[in-house]
């Protein structure tokens, strides 16, 4: 903006006013720098503060979603029926010998690294599974696995 001379410049208690013949033009403050410096500074503690809130909310959101809820169990027992014991005798296929029970089912073994003569006893009622698994001890002392 220039100033020209039908501009007016008036200064009236820290306020500055350019008018011309139609109105004001500007208006503004006439305050010495350090105002503007004190703005800044607020500015500056208010996004420190800002920040340190943030960090402390974080923090407070990390200690409390570290730990667990815990729900009390209701007393009880657990209650397997185990059937009558009846045993029977395991294939004449296998290099070893022992009886395992009537309710039991027999099954190759389903894991990735089985071996030759590996089995699993399969208990259906029980929903439960032993692992057998056999190793030649003669055969891996001369050498040869």
């Amino acid at each position: 903006m220039t100033f020209r001379s039908s501009n007016k410049l008036t200064a009236d208690k820290g306020q500055l006013t350019i008018t011309s013949g139609t109105g004001v033009i500007r208006s503004g403050s006439c305050q010495p720098a350090r105002r503007s410096r004190a703005i800044v500074n607020c500015q500056l503690v208010f996004r420190r503060n800002a920040l340190v809130v943030t960090l402390l909310l974080l923090m407070a959101a990390l200690v409390t979603s570290c730990t667990r809820d815990y729900q009390p169990k209701p007393k009880g027992y657990n209650r397997l029926v185990i059937p009558e014991a009846s045993y029977q005798p395991l294939p004449d296929t296998l290099p070893y010998f022992f009886e395992y029970s009537k309710h039991a089912r027999l099954l190759e073994d389903t894991s990735w690294i089985r071996g030759r003569f590996w089995v699993e006893i399969y208990y259906p009622e029980l929903k439960a599974t032993i692992h057998v698994t056999y190793r030649d001890l003669h055969k891996t002392a001369e050498g040869t696995p």
